[in-house]
């Protein structure tokens, strides 16, 4: 059995897989000091048996040595690390392959290896990033928008009036009758807009393009007809990576 750990900007989340997941949880990244990483991990692998393997990719760097310090000490084995190397195994045709995210290579492996391509990937995390895959499975390419929550705090941080909220559930309609369900409306609707002109636009290339939608604020997604939603994409796609390294 492994332990995968995805370090994002916002969670962190982890995982043991042993021929698909089993079990996963997720903290806050902004409360990960050394102390709580050994919790975490203590809690979250009590009476497993078996852990054998781990495996850390992060878009935050600087923590990985300290929860590869934590997993020895709870575990007692090193941990891997994903870096940009496995970049280059990757089909890319864009101008820095090097430069792709951990988050994001796993978005392409996972998404590719499970559906298929032409893809269009939507990450709905702290930034919402729309991933390009064309009918050769290359990644061609993708754009990055502020995401749900950071498009709420703007409102307040950057008005005098507008308050501070958070976007929890879809709203009901595509517009608001009070100051909260306005901005709740704007930014939801904003972002399902988003991901239907991204789709038409990759269908104009790739007819047969499907749409899968991943990241944190997946679960919100509640018109389901034409995207297919996998909250565990990145983890997924981690643990094929893991696997492949083996190769």
């Amino acid at each position: 059995m492994r332990l995968i750990v995805d370090v994002g900007n916002s969670e962190i989340k982890m995982a043991f897989y042993d021929n698909g997941l089993l079990y996963k949880t997720h903290f806050k990244t902004k409360e990960a000091t050394s102390d709580v990483l050994f919790n975490e991990i203590s809690e979250f692998s009590k009476g497993k048996e078996g852990i054998s393997e781990a495996f850390i990719a992060s878009v935050l760097p600087s923590l990985n040595r300290m929860i590869a310090e934590s997993i020895a000490l709870v575990l007692g084995i090193k941990a891997k690390v994903l870096d940009s190397s496995f970049n280059k195994k990757v089909l890319m045709d864009i101008d820095n392959p090097l430069e792709v995210g951990a988050d994001l290579v796993a978005d392409i492996v996972g998404a590719t290896n499970k559906y298929g391509f032409p893809l269009l990937i939507c990450d709905l995390g702290t930034v919402s990033k729309y991933l390009s895959i064309d009918d050769r499975g290359y990644f061609v390419g993708a754009s990055f928008t502020p995401g749900l929550q950071i498009s709420m705090n703007a409102f307040h941080s950057n008005t005098e009036l507008l308050p501070s909220d958070n976007i929890n559930e879809a709203p009901m309609k595509v517009y608001g009758k009070n100051t909260n369900e306005c901005m709740s409306s704007g930014v939801y609707y904003g972002t399902i807009f988003a991901i239907e002109g991204y789709l038409n636009e990759m269908r104009k290339l790739f007819p047969n393009a499907k749409c899968v939608i991943t990241g944190g604020f997946s679960n919100i997604i509640k018109d389901k007809k034409d995207y297919i939603i996998d909250p565990n994409l990145t983890l997924d796609g981690l643990d094929i990576i893991y696997r492949k390294l083996g190769d």
